[in-house]
């Protein structure tokens, strides 16, 4: 059973972020850039999703849950890009600046390396983000049964999904699922200074049916 998410979903969906931004790796971003391990980063997240900011990813409205036998099994964040007219990344960026003003200062180089290989979102496609499932439930198909619920309630709209490159296995999914590679940015610093897993970002997109 496919649902959207709720205030109980929070560690569920906590654990899906976390996973998300290890993407196949083993380098949390924002230990790097704030110096702050998944247990101390996990308030901060909290904060953001019961402020319930309009147009941030983090927000309940925005994550859909798929049950297996009564256990969350799955998980992924979906919107639509500018569709309320401010971008989703910069939106983001405020946020974190504004509750982590000294961590952000302070990590503000690492945040300019980061930017190299920032690709903006494409306005008016549908988004897919932290697409995590439980290892319980691996193997089941959960994951596609989720992207197919988003293909759906969006019929029409293109959708896009960013992804580390070295994440093989998301990136093999995302293609069998019909995304193709639209861009590529590469900044061989950002493994060397131990910010992301890859130094290679890629944007897919699949068109509309």
């Amino acid at each position: 059973m496919i649902r959207q998410a709720s205030h109980q979903d929070f560690d569920f969906i906590y654990e899906a972020i976390v996973q998300s931004e290890y993407s196949g790796g083993d380098i949390f971003p924002y230990e790097s850039l704030f110096g702050m391990k998944p247990a101390e980063f996990k308030e901060t997240v909290f904060n953001i999703f019961e402020e319930e900011i309009e147009g941030m990813p983090w927000h309940y409205e925005h994550w859909y849950i798929n049950e297996l036998n009564g256990h969350a099994a799955g998980a992924l964040c979906s919107w639509v890009e500018g569709s309320d007219g401010l971008s989703s990344d910069l939106l983001h960026a405020q946020t974190l600046s504004f509750l982590l003003p000294a961590q952000w200062q302070a990590a503000k180089i690492k945040l300019e390396s980061l930017s190299s290989v920032t690709i903006p979102r494409m306005n008016g496609f549908v988004q897919l983000e932290h697409l995590y499932t439980s290892q319980d439930f691996r193997g089941r198909g959960v994951m596609r049964e989720l992207m197919q619920f988003i293909f759906e309630t969006n019929s029409g709209k293109p959708c896009e999904i960013q992804v580390l490159k070295g994440n093989i296995k998301a990136v093999s999914l995302y293609e069998y699922m019909g995304f193709s590679v639209q861009n590529e940015k590469c900044n061989p610093a950002i493994k060397n200074l131990a910010l992301l897993s890859s130094d290679c970002k890629l944007q897919l997109t699949k068109q509309h049916e």
